[in-house]
């Protein structure tokens, strides 16, 4: 049983991309690029063909693989998620059946080896994006009715100085996926608003989301703990994918709703290079204390949304993941784990919060967190909504003046 994470669009695909610059992640997941732009998949340093599917307007959606797929895969839907609706919808069933048939066999083209499933979904898309903003809610729907899984959506938003057109666009995109998403990730580029060039700094700040990511999934899988030898903290627990999905949605009469999460992450060496030599390393010389307050307020600090710290109290439920060599889980005194439990309850109304340990093999310690709310207490997301709301009234009213000047 594999996972499957899922790149849409240009944005989408370079997230993924640099998420399998871990080399464990292809143990743990199946990565799939989806887009309408081969030039774009080509830039892809991680994720090759055979994981890719693109978006033909002539051929339908089609393999990384097939024969003559860089002359058929070259179109692109600009910033008109509509335009990339209009092509998929009619063509919903072979989506379907495209990802069927990848998540099942995966990228092999031996057909005789036995049936996957997979038990959860990553998507990841730029919200103001035509081919993200127009596919990935096909996909989530398609995927809900293929296998019923849970769905996370890292959903990026575009900074104020990209337009209420791509604001526009973003609201769209998150209305059309709340139907069919358990939880959403938000990443936004406001957070570089400030920077001159924003484009440049995406590569760094897909890294660092990226690292967020695998942070907070990937460990659930290769650095397993036996909690009940933990030495302390028996707040702690070994934490899965469930606990993540539990954390960052809502029950509301009966049914599911997806909630709205910030993602922050910070790290440090622990361990002096010079303390590296083998024979020297089996001893406990050159580690350093870890300031886990000053790690706390680093990562939230670093948050993936754009939060004013009078929100952050707003936040309904968190979640934190720390990872640890074996050194600091053998004495209580070497890891304050209180601290922890007493920070983050700063940050749940609802007194939901999940700590997480697991043991690394690398010279850092990390801590990740994600805190979750409900939309309507997010400043970011009602000022998209607004946005969105204002590009509809400018667009109606600029057709009603063009239309008035055809008479």
């Amino acid at each position: 049983m594999s996972r499957t994470f899922i790149g849409i669009g240009q944005c989408g695909c370079n997230i993924i991309d640099t998420i399998f610059e871990e080399k464990n992640m292809f143990m743990i997941a199946d990565p799939i690029a989806i887009n309408s732009n081969v030039n774009d998949l080509r830039k892809l340093k991680n994720i090759g063909r055979l994981y890719w599917l693109g978006i033909s307007k002539s051929e339908g959606l089609i393999e990384g693989t097939r024969r003559g797929f860089d002359e058929y895969v070259t179109g692109g839907f600009g910033y008109y998620p509509e335009n990339a609706e209009k092509f998929i919808e009619p063509n919903y069933e072979k989506l379907k059946l495209v990802l069927k048939e990848r998540i099942e066999m995966g990228s092999s083209a031996n057909k005789s080896e036995i049936r996957r499933t997979t038990p959860y979904a990553l998507l990841v898309l730029g919200t103001g994006g035509g081919t993200g903003g127009g596919t990935t809610p096909f996909v989530a729907k398609a995927l809900k009715e293929l296998y019923d899984i849970p769905i996370i959506v890292i959903a990026v938003l575009p900074a104020r100085r990209e337009g209420s057109h791509l604001s526009s666009n973003a609201w769209r995109s998150i209305i059309g996926l709340s139907e069919n998403v358990d939880s959403f990730i938000l990443v936004d580029n406001e957070k570089l608003g400030h920077k001159r060039s924003i484009e440049y700094y995406f590569p760094m700040y897909n890294k660092y989301i990226a690292r967020c990511i695998i942070d907070l999934i990937a460990a659930l899988f290769t650095e397993k703990i036996d909690i009940s030898k933990l030495k302390f903290g028996r707040e702690f627990k070994e934490i899965d994918f469930m606990d993540i999905i539990t954390t960052s949605s809502f029950q509301s009469n009966g049914e599911n709703k997806p909630g709205f999460s910030a993602i922050g992450r910070a790290s440090m060496q622990i361990r002096n290079s010079a303390f590296h030599m083998p024979i020297i390393s089996k001893f406990s010389w050159g580690y350093r204390s870890i300031d886990v307050m000053e790690m706390l307020r680093e990562a939230m600090a670093s948050l993936s949304l754009e939060i004013k710290d009078s929100e952050l109290k707003n936040a309904m439920k968190n979640l934190v993941k720390i990872r640890v060599p074996n050194y600091y889980l053998e004495k209580e005194d070497r890891l304050d784990s209180a601290a922890i439990k007493n920070f983050m309850g700063q940050y749940s109304k609802t007194g939901w919060r999940i700590l997480g340990i697991s043991e690394t093999k690398k010279e850092f310690a990390s801590i990740t967190l994600l805190l979750c709310f409900l939309p309507d207490e997010l400043q970011r997301l009602l000022e998209i909504e607004d946005e969105a709301r204002k590009y509809k009234q400018e667009k109606i009213t600029t057709e009603y003046a063009a239309l008035n000047r055809t008479f």
